[in-house]
């Protein structure tokens, strides 16, 4: 295992995230409501945004791909369990539901980026030219 590829993509991810969820609370009312369209929104761009990171791991990384990739999501997981956690014992106040409601979901669109990044990214990687039979 290639655990440097592993924590930089996990840090990829995290970035990733923490951008989205800058980008989706600036654009928000002040009174804490946002709208569906804005959700979707901030959810298709961290999906599209994740597994495009996972095809690149996956693309780049010859052996077991999937295996580094998924490390990589859980490294990342865990990690921004720990910051919202660090976070919330900060502020001392207990999280609502619809924060567990937001993570479950932010959690279903990892899963389904890391479905569809990892195949991409080997699919590219299968039709990449080889160094040995690539003609000019």
């Amino acid at each position: 295992m290639n655990w440097k590829i592993i924590f930089r993509f996990a840090l990829a991810l995290l970035f990733a995230g923490t951008a989205v969820g800058f980008v989706e609370s600036s654009l928000s009312s002040q009174d804490g409501s946002t709208g569906i369209t804005l959700l979707l929104g901030s959810y298709m761009t961290q999906l599209s945004g994740y597994a495009g990171i996972l095809a690149f791991l996956s693309y780049r990384q010859a052996n077991r791909p999937f295996a580094h990739a998924a490390l990589a999501v859980a490294l990342a997981v865990v990690l921004a369990a720990l910051a919202l956690a660090a976070v919330h014992v900060y502020s001392q106040a207990l999280p609502s539901r619809g924060t567990y409601i937001a993570t479950f979901i932010e959690w279903l669109v990892t899963v389904v980026a890391l479905a569809v990044g990892v195949p991409a990214g080997r699919l590219l990687a299968k039709r990449r030219p080889s160094a040995a039979g690539y003609e000019a």
